[in-house]
């Protein structure tokens, strides 16, 4: 995984993550607002700490999701 802040003033940070098929981020929480674009791939896997199960999402690149899950953990499919 590839992880380079773009921006970050106050509570405003622009990252570039870049995850691998099948690889995984850390545990983390987004505390703020969140707003994620898709440049490429097809799948994203979300899996939620609390064990309340897991969420496959199909993406297609260019699609923009506003959300704010606090306790996600998510990974490329």
């Amino acid at each position: 995984m590839t992880d380079e802040i773009v921006f970050h003033r106050g509570i405003t940070m622009v990252r570039r993550l870049h995850l691998a098929p099948g690889e995984a981020m850390a545990w983390h929480r987004d505390p703020f607002q969140r707003v994620a674009v898709v440049l490429k791939g097809d799948l994203l896997s979300i899996e939620y700490r609390d064990g309340g199960g897991s969420l496959r999402v199909e993406v297609t690149p260019g699609q923009v999701d506003l959300g704010r899950d606090e306790c996600a953990y998510p990974s490329s499919g």
